[in-house]
């Protein structure tokens, strides 16, 4: 499943259909359902998102809003939902932050003759999202290190066993918690509700009542965790592909230039580079960084004639639906034209199309503000790098992903920097 998901699926539904059990690793095991059917399960009408919390406790508390279901998940989600809406995103001017944050980034990388991409896009897309929410972290690498030990407990791995990924994974909650804590106290103090991290802190319940700190600290974790590491290394994938096909990095550049630089901080200006969107979508679709999603069945369900009682474990492998044939044509292939509709305009993507993003009441809270945080960095590097005179170029070939628990950029990915 690491090295070869989507051909571990495809062999498995050959031999023994459309589901089949698969072992998740650490005792969990789910059926996996084929098919675009099985984005049913991802809409959580019959299913439950309880066994994230228990297969992944050392990464999510038991108050994230990911594994929260029903009344409770609506109450925690809609308390931060309006800020993430395209009008939210404008009204606290987000991506006038965000366009700062990586001009200063791609500045410093224009000086280097090649890019280490996972560490690098990881810093740029960590130090917005922190500055969006709030938060002032101290040494990035300190923090993005943090988190990825952090991303270790999606394995369901032990936690009280010396040197398991579950137990660096609880080491790093309680450091990152820590801090995190220490900056929710800051923002209490100075009485800044500006901030979303303000507005949190200082928010209050349908009751009238103060946020619980620990729900505070479980979606504050979450939010800067999701806001960054699968924004990150989408834009990671998306430069090695540019510097892989010359053609592509021209027609980006040509883009960047054809627009005024005040379009770049507007959710509806983005709508002005449709080809540096596609590109973000495209590598979505090819590296969604969840590649499989499981749902714990709460009210009968039928897949494929097979019926299966409350309480079993199913699972939906993401990246094969977005390889899926009868939706896209040649799905293996990085063709970001597919996102394009007629006369050069961007295409609205399908809720099918765009189920890297989840499904039901769990569809990603970030997925406006990812795109466009893609959007605007590939377009600012374009039209920073090509006024300096230089391109990107490959130090290899594109390397294979590694699929389980996530999809990141390996940790070798680098291209270079041309003059």
């Amino acid at each position: 499943m690491r090295k070869r998901l989507p051909d571990w699926c495809d062999e498995n539904h050959a031999k023994f259909g459309p589901l089949f059990r698969g072992n998740l690793g650490f005792g969990a095991v789910g059926v996996f359902v084929q098919g675009i059917e099985s984005l049913e399960i991802i809409g959580n009408k019959d299913t439950s998102s309880i066994d994230l919390l228990e297969r992944c406790h050392g990464t999510l508390g038991k108050n994230a809003m990911i594994v929260l279901d029903g009344p409770a998940h609506r109450k925690s989600r809609g308390a931060v939902s309006a800020n993430f809406t395209p009008g939210g995103l404008d009204r606290a001017a987000v991506l006038k932050t965000t366009s700062a944050v990586f001009d200063e980034h791609i500045e410093a990388w224009s000086k280097l003759d090649s890019m280490d991409l996972k560490d690098l896009c990881s810093d740029a897309v960590f130090d917005a999202i922190c500055r969006v929410i709030g938060v002032i972290p101290g040494e990035l690498s300190q923090w993005r290190s943090r988190f990825r030990m952090l991303l270790l407990g999606s394995m369901g791995s032990p936690t009280n066993l010396p040197g398991s990924p579950g137990w660096f994974a609880v080491r790093a909650r309680s450091w990152l918690d820590e801090r995190l804590a220490a900056e929710i106290q800051r923002v209490r103090a100075e009485g800044d509700e500006s901030c979303l991290l303000g507005a949190m802190a200082h928010g209050k319940d349908e009751d009238a009542r103060a946020v619980d700190d620990a729900a505070l600290l479980d979606n504050l974790r979450l939010l800067v965790l999701a806001g960054h590491e699968t924004t990150a290394s989408t834009l990671g994938w998306v430069f090695l592909h540019l510097a892989d096909n010359p053609a592509m990095w021209e027609r980006v550049v040509e883009e960047a230039h054809a627009s005024l630089p005040e379009q770049l901080v507007t959710v509806s200006g983005l709508a002005s580079y449709p080809f540096a969107e596609a590109l973000f979508r495209e590598a979505v679709r090819l590296y969604p960084p969840v590649t499989i999603e499981t749902r714990t069945v709460i009210r009968e369900v039928s897949f494929h004639g097979h019926r299966f009682a409350p309480g079993a474990v199913l699972a939906c492998s993401i990246v094969n639906a977005s390889l899926d044939a009868s939706i896209h044509e040649s799905p293996r292939a990085f063709l970001p034209d597919r996102w394009m509709g007629t006369e050069g305009r961007k295409r609205a993507p399908s809720k099918t199309e765009a189920c890297q993003f989840g499904g039901g009441p769990h569809y990603c809270l970030g997925y406006h503000l990812a795109v466009a945080e893609g959007t605007q960095f590939i377009v600012s590097l374009a039209r920073r790098f090509h006024a300096a005179g230089l391109h990107l170029a490959p130090a290899g070939p594109v390397p294979e992903p590694s699929y389980y628990p996530v999809i990141t950029v390996p940790k070798s990915a680098t291209v270079r920097i041309v003059r």
